[in-house]
């Protein structure tokens, strides 16, 4: 939804209006974003993200949660991020580690710092992404529910589940979709507490294979094998 972020000017809808009046086939991340080219386009594709299964593997031992667990995001850090359900974490388990890596865009967000036990780390090149999360007991997506992240299929929640993580994330309609123990969904701070809790007290070897397996079902390779597909048919239709 691009409109919904900082500094887009709202005159990229009519371009984007005019793109899918023009498309052949639409496609879509989030169901939000699929509804409204339905209305003028035969052909969406719901194209949800996926994960690099290679860049991503699942680490041959399950991380033994430490007697200071370590929680982490990764991703911009800009206005849609829920500062005050992490704040709010961070001080009610003053004994866990809270890591956040990414381009700080909020100066609420940049105040987190100040918290002894939460790090903001900088933006970190896409190779360094999966030691990242080897180096956590539970990721986060811990987003704002406002118009724009309803329109997100969060990427970094298919590569966290890829290498074995529980995630907690806000409930958001491309959240919501993902059962527990997989994703443990949070709709204030007090849940946010709760869920992190329990992703950490709940976590087996069993559970991280599983959420290895479900992620093997989400890969890049599994999405373009969808548009080929999609692509192959509105090339027949247009013959017919």
């Amino acid at each position: 939804l691009h409109v919904g972020f900082p500094g887009v000017p709202a005159r990229i809808e009519t371009v984007e209006a005019r793109l899918i009046r023009e498309a052949d086939l639409v496609c879509a991340t989030a169901g939000v974003l699929a509804e409204r080219p339905r209305e003028v386009s035969p052909q969406v594709l719901l194209l949800p993200n996926g994960v690099d299964l290679g860049a991503f593997p699942q680490p041959a031992a399950v991380r033994e949660a430490a007697e200071r667990p370590t929680v982490g995001y990764v991703g911009a850090l800009g206005p849609w991020f829920d500062v005050e359900a992490v704040e709010a974490a961070a001080r009610a388990l003053p004994g866990w580690r809270f890591r956040l890596a990414g381009e700080v865009e909020d100066p609420e967000i940049a105040a987190l710092a100040e918290l002894p036990n939460l790090e903001t780390l900088g933006e970190i090149p896409f190779g360094e992404v999966s030691g990242f999360l080897a180096g956590i007991d539970v990721a986060l997506v811990p987003f704002r529910d406002l118009p724009l992240t309803r329109a997100v299929d969060p990427v970094k929640l298919y590569e966290a589940l890829a290498m074995g993580l529980p995630v907690v994330a806000r409930r958001l309609p491309e959240t919501e979709r993902w059962a527990e123990p997989l994703v443990y969904l949070y709709d204030d701070p007090e849940g946010f507490i709760r869920q992190i809790r329990r992703a950490v007290d709940e976590h087996t070897p069993e559970i991280a294979r599983e959420r290895r397996r479900v992620a093997e079902g989400e890969s890049w390779d599994r999405r373009a094998t969808d548009l080929l597909e999609a692509l192959a048919y509105c090339r027949d239709s247009s013959r017919a």
